[in-house]
């Protein structure tokens, strides 16, 4: 039940501080935790904010890696 818990605050704060990134769009960015392993996908705008967030996932406490499916789009 503790991972659980965990999993779903660590989407939580993720979530979060991507949508509160302007630069990021952290709507478009999908975030899946399980026991502590962070799959980001969807897509973003350079390879520098594709790195941002996956920078920023791995820096929340319970983190234990972060998987990059972010691809990127340029209009």
């Amino acid at each position: 039940m503790g991972e659980l818990t965990d999993d779903v605050a660590i989407h939580a704060v993720i979530k979060r501080r991507l949508v509160a990134d302007p630069q990021l769009e952290g709507l478009r960015i999908n975030v899946d935790v399980h026991q502590g392993e962070v799959r980001l996908s969807g897509r973003v705008a350079s390879e520098a904010l594709r790195a941002k967030a996956v920078r920023l996932a791995g820096t929340v406490r319970g983190v234990v890696r972060v998987q990059d499916h972010l691809y990127i789009v340029t209009r």
